[in-house]
């Protein structure tokens, strides 16, 4: 049985530092009370998973197919739960992104031959 090493546990105070902050909070509390809606949480999802199906496709009019799925979903768009939840994961997403750059800055881990 392999012990924890001292970064392990640095991991683990992390994670529950992220777990305390409050973007974290704001995010999971907007999370909750959209769940209690589920016609609404359904609806996110399928907006979300939508959008991102449109970003990563190298085959389609990025910024047109855009604007229709926002004028398909523009009801959802003006919901302040809604907004509310976008927002606090979009700060949450942002503040996990900064702490992945920094640990990835600080492993001066070589990728210039994927550059």
């Amino acid at each position: 049985m392999n012990l924890p090493d001292e970064s392990d546990i640095l991991m683990e105070d992390i994670i529950d530092s992220l777990k305390s902050s409050t973007e974290y909070n704001q995010y999971i509390s907007v999370l909750s009370e959209i769940k209690r809606a589920p016609e609404l949480y359904n609806r996110v999802a399928e907006f979300r998973k939508r959008s991102m199906e449109i970003s990563i496709r190298e085959d389609v009019d990025f910024i047109k197919e855009n604007e229709n799925l926002q004028s398909e979903f523009a009801d959802l768009l003006i919901n302040e739960l809604v907004i509310d939840y976008m927002s606090s994961e979009m700060r949450y997403v942002k503040k996990v992104r900064k702490l992945r750059d920094r640990l990835l800055e600080g492993a001066n881990i070589d990728i210039s031959m994927i550059e």
